[in-house]
């Protein structure tokens, strides 16, 4: 007969796999990450020119100032896989490393003592904040490493660093290294490894939890002299400290979604967890439970970090899943008599809900053209559109991509241009806006579409005496100023009528007579003309004809 050791690691085995693939299908969404386009233009030019950048090669306003590429390996790693694979590949490839995180969380809560069903249930719950994050980009490196980094320290404490337990401390430095190349959230594997540290003190300051912490602490120093290894040394920590710098000075942080304070009652799944953890925690403190110490520190300071801005949450699910669902299995909660029943049901309802907008995914869509200025781009090189550009921060990566150069961008989403997306969104009035203009010598402009509802900022930016729109679509518009070299083409292609993003007006002018029914219907044909089908030409037709 097979024991029942080997009967139960089979079943592990199953239920990881299959969790595997459910977070991959979950985390195979098309590319929809703005950001994702300079990498892959990074990744190009440091295959193609065999170097790793040290200067901006991209932008016409920074063009040649520092820059420290900490992300350049993933880069690589993305661009040859797309050299492969294509987009779709890319895809699959983010989905697997993304879903290794969910897989390992699972680990790590099996490790502190669950049952199979619980560690599915908790990393089902990881696996919501992941997929908030699950874009294709630098990161998803960090969240699996993040998730292993835990794994790993888990099994040195239980193993009360022993011969195995020394094993995992000491792949940490290479990893770190290996981290450091791929993504700034190599730091957070320092935190990870100074909050164990800490937290092994506080539970045993005298005994085993202070040899513990020393063994912690020197795999720190190593792991700080392993993250050097690097195209930049320490440059890459005065990156970092540029980059929190710049986004946390007055307005910095709202000015990009993803650094945006969080909301509270945003991705109610956080939420719970975390008033779930702190009120376990707070518990098991007042009944002076050590285990509840050696955590403290990690949870605590995670749920600060956590708390604060909209990208950091999935860190503090990560961290605090093997505690708190731990704590089902060792009694620490009884949510029932027989629990089995409500685990199932829980596990049933995390599938249902995740896996709902897997249904409806088009899998042959690896990306999201409709956001992207693709169109734009194609105009500008068939009307030959030259001179000095300025584009909304979250395209230049495309462009850096579409051109490999050719068209200098303003700025792209790098931090090196934080200072100047401040200064682009702080310009204030027309006169601001022309101030900026001149000192940046733009001619021509190409400005991401504006679908949140607010009123239209086009006739501030680019007042109609100065500029002229002479391009739209669903995801982007085309201005150019006034002067002579754009002369031809203002002439055969001004849309002086129709502001898409200000579809009252136009209505508006439409009804009172101030301009001509005709009129705006001869731009939406011509415009339909040169773009095709638009959903905002479409609606717009069939809004000014029943007039």
């Amino acid at each position: 007969m097979r024991s029942a050791q080997a009967s139960w690691s089979r079943g592990e085995a199953g239920a990881l796999a299959a969790l595997a693939a459910f977070s991959s299908l979950v985390l195979a969404w098309p590319i929809v990450s703005y950001d994702a386009w300079w990498h892959l233009a990074a990744g190009r030019d440091i295959v193609t020119q065999l170097a790793i950048p040290r200067a901006d090669p991209y932008s016409h306003t920074l063009r040649g100032s520092p820059w420290v590429d900490f992300e350049w390996l993933s880069q690589v790693l993305a661009y040859l896989a797309w050299t492969v694979t294509g987009f779709r590949g890319l895809i699959w490839l983010k989905a697997l490393v993304g879903a290794s995180a969910v897989v390992i969380t699972a680990r790590s809560i099996l490790r502190q003592g669950a049952d199979l069903a619980t560690a599915c249930a908790g990393a089902l719950c990881a696996l919501a904040m992941v997929r908030t994050r699950g874009f294709l980009g630098p990161e998803i490196f960090s969240l699996a490493l993040f998730a292993f980094f835990l794994y790993a320290l888990l099994r040195f404490r239980d193993a009360e660093s022993g011969r195995s337990g020394r094993a995992w401390l000491v792949a940490l430095p290479p990893l770190t290294a290996l981290w450091a190349n791929l993504h700034g959230g190599f730091v957070l594997g320092h935190g990870l490894i100074a909050l164990s540290a800490a937290g092994a003190f506080l539970e045993s300051p005298r005994g085993a939890g202070r040899r513990t912490a020393k063994s912690l602490l020197l795999c720190l120093a190593a792991c700080l002299l392993a993250s050097l290894v690097n195209p930049y040394g320490a440059g890459v920590y005065d990156a970092i400290w540029i980059h929190l710098r710049d986004l946390n000075s007055p307005g910095g942080l709202a000015l990009i979604d993803e650094w945006r304070p969080l909301r509270l009652g945003e991705h109610p799944v956080y939420w719970l967890t975390l008033a779930a953890s702190l009120a376990l925690l707070g518990k098991e403190l007042v009944g002076k439970d050590r285990r509840a110490l050696a955590w403290a520190p990690l949870l605590v300071v995670f749920a600060l970090w956590g708390s604060r801005e909209a990208r950091n949450p999935v860190y503090f699910i990560l961290a605090a899943a093997p505690y708190l669902f731990s704590a089902l299995d060792r009694g620490s909660v009884v949510l029932a008599r027989r629990p089995g029943p409500l685990k199932a049901a829980a596990i049933l309802a995390l599938l249902v809900w995740l896996g709902a907008p897997v249904r409806r995914r088009d899998f042959s869509q690896a990306v999201r053209w409709s956001r992207l200025p693709v169109r734009a781009c194609d105009f500008l090189e068939r009307e030959g559109v030259g001179g000095v550009l300025h584009n909304d921060y979250a395209f230049g990566g495309f462009i850096n991509w579409r051109f490999a150069g050719r068209r200098p961008v303003f700025m792209d989403g790098r931090y090196l241009f934080y200072p100047l997306l401040l200064e682009d969104a702080s310009a204030g009035g027309p006169e601001g806006f022309q101030g900026l203009w001149d000192r940046h010598g733009v001619t021509y402009a190409v400005e991401r579409r504006r679908w949140d509802g607010d009123p239209s900022p086009w006739r501030t930016r680019f007042p109609g005496d100065r500029w002229a729109l002479v391009f739209w679509d669903d995801a982007a518009l085309v201005f150019v100023r006034r002067i002579p070299a754009y002369g031809a083409l203002i002439g055969r292609g001004e849309y002086r009528r129709v502001d898409p993003d200000d579809a009252e007006a136009l209505l508006e002018a439409v009804r009172d007579g101030r301009t001509p029914k005709a009129a705006a219907l001869a731009e939406l044909d011509r415009h339909r003309a040169r773009c095709g089908d638009t959903v905002t030409g479409a609606l717009l037709r069939r809004q000014i004809a029943a007039l």
